[in-house]
């Protein structure tokens, strides 16, 4: 039984994902207003091109609409002794449709920079981003959340695979452990 605990344990800690997300906004949207604009912080995770960006957009209840982010991104290209070769910028985002619906992930990736000279590298930064919503038919107050997702917080079906064969290993180790027998004489 400790085994199984233990292996419960290493789980639990393996797919946990990072307890402080890097944009974490909360809101309430009145009923009737169909636009709402605001800035808050970019959702790259990374500095390097490419930039990885993935945001969560949850609401209390079903709704229709969109909701999309922009900003400027910002990249300078190093030579592989770290001589700086070019630098360029280029205006980002992404967007998503909700058809009656709560909850939305958002991928903001970036890629479309010139690529880095062999064995050089890019750096990438960018400024703060403006989000928006513009929602119809609220009859009611609706609040929302956008959060950062880690992308190792979701393990991929290998991970998953992998970590299913454990536990049925750890089952079967279990079960074969030596039972003691009773003989009478």
């Amino acid at each position: 039984m400790r085994i199984l605990k233990f292996a419960v344990a290493i789980a639990a800690v393996a797919l946990s994902a990072d307890a402080e997300a890097k944009v974490k906004i909360v809101g309430t949207i009145a009923p009737g207003t169909q636009y709402v604009s605001f800035t808050g912080p970019n959702p790259y995770i990374n500095d390097t091109i490419p930039l990885l960006g993935w945001l969560r957009v949850r609401f209390n209840r079903p709704v229709t609409g969109y909701f999309s982010g922009d900003g400027e991104v910002y990249a300078t290209s190093y030579d592989a002794d770290g001589n700086y070769v070019w630098d360029e910028n280029a205006g980002e985002g992404g967007s998503t449709l909700f058809t009656n619906e709560r909850v939305k992930g958002v991928n903001f990736t970036v890629t479309d920079f010139m690529p880095a000279e062999p064995g050089g590298h890019i750096e990438a930064s960018s400024t703060d981003f403006n989000y928006e919503f513009i929602l119809y038919g609220l009859d009611r107050q609706v609040r929302y959340s956008i959060t950062s997702i880690r992308p190792g917080a979701i393990p991929e079906p290998a991970s998953w695979a992998l970590m299913i064969m454990g536990f049925g290993g750890i089952g079967s180790m279990m079960r074969r452990r030596k039972r003691r027998v009773l003989r009478m004489s």
